[in-house]
């Protein structure tokens, strides 16, 4: 194999200028390079890097590349910091961005600038098997995402300020996600849930909302309990059960409001009711 290790002062590649070499060096004509190379019109880095480079590359380039990469890149799309380690088994990679023209990136008019610092940790044979198209849920064995968005915009509208710790483990998502009060929704989510069935609907645990701010409304708690087909919802102004199939419109629900006043206060329907009430509604 091939071991390298490097300090690189400061390299800058010209996009148009890299399309006439690679195809000087192939003898083809090169088109347009993949649409996140053009926009960034230019490249540079600055960083250390090392490793080990096997034989078997062309065939299986995930297992003949480890090693580590850490440094600042720069580009016409914004600038990111690197910190990637990659042994056989895992790939572990922090990145950090101010204001990356993302939306110019995927060619996506929705988005536009992101500014995170997010870590991730994965298996490579996840990702080999995410290389080959066959991805199964099932696969996911053991995936951690870390991260601090800052500022995330989509259509039109910028979320800011959202913390996740999030792991994937043997099809259970267990983790954290604080979504700041100036987004459109602001909440605390503690999650424990089974997902390995959720493409049939059928998802079991516990999801609890804290602090949860939509517009006018606030509650302070809402905790969801799936149980397969059915999940128990609790609030702090009413309780509801649901069950059925959601997507026939095939649902029985049962619900139960402990304090008329305080939901028509949270509604702001103004009628000054008072009481409790018990329903069943059938569809």
């Amino acid at each position: 194999g091939l071991e390298w290790k490097a300090f690189i002062e400061d390299s800058n590649v010209d996009i148009h200028e890299l399309r006439n070499v690679l195809s000087t060096l192939f003898n083809v004509n090169i088109g347009q390079l993949p649409q996140a190379l053009e926009a960034a019109k230019f490249i540079s880095f600055k960083g250390k890097t090392e490793g080990l480079l096997q034989n078997g590359f062309k065939t299986d380039p995930l297992n003949a590349v480890n090693g580590m990469i850490e440094g600042e890149l720069k580009s016409g799309v914004g600038d990111v910091l690197l910190n990637i380690e990659k042994t056989k088994e895992m790939l572990k990679a922090n990145v950090n961005t101010q204001n990356l023209k993302l939306g110019t990136i995927l060619a996506d008019k929705r988005f536009n600038l992101v500014s995170a610092d997010v870590e991730v940790v994965t298996p490579i044979a996840l990702l080999q098997k995410l290389q080959s198209s066959g991805l199964q849920l099932s696969d996911i064995r053991d995936l951690t995402v870390k991260g601090d968005v800052r500022q995330f915009d989509f259509d039109g509208k910028s979320f800011k300020n959202i913390l996740a710790d999030l792991s994937l483990r043997d099809c259970i998502l267990d983790g954290k996600l604080n979504v700041s009060p100036q987004n459109l929704a602001s909440f605390i989510a503690d999650m424990h849930l089974d997902i390995s069935n959720v493409m049939d609907k059928q998802l079991t645990g516990k999801l609890t909302l804290d602090n949860l701010r939509y517009e006018k409304y606030h509650l302070d708690k809402v905790v969801a309990d799936f149980k397969g087909d059915a999940v128990d919802l609790q609030t702090d102004l009413a309780n509801l059960q649901l069950s059925g199939d959601i997507d026939k419109r095939n649902l029985n629900s049962t619900v139960h409001v402990s304090d008329l006043a305080k939901l028509d206060k949270f509604l702001g329907l103004g009628l000054e009711v008072q009481g409790k009430v018990d329903a069943v509604v059938i569809d």
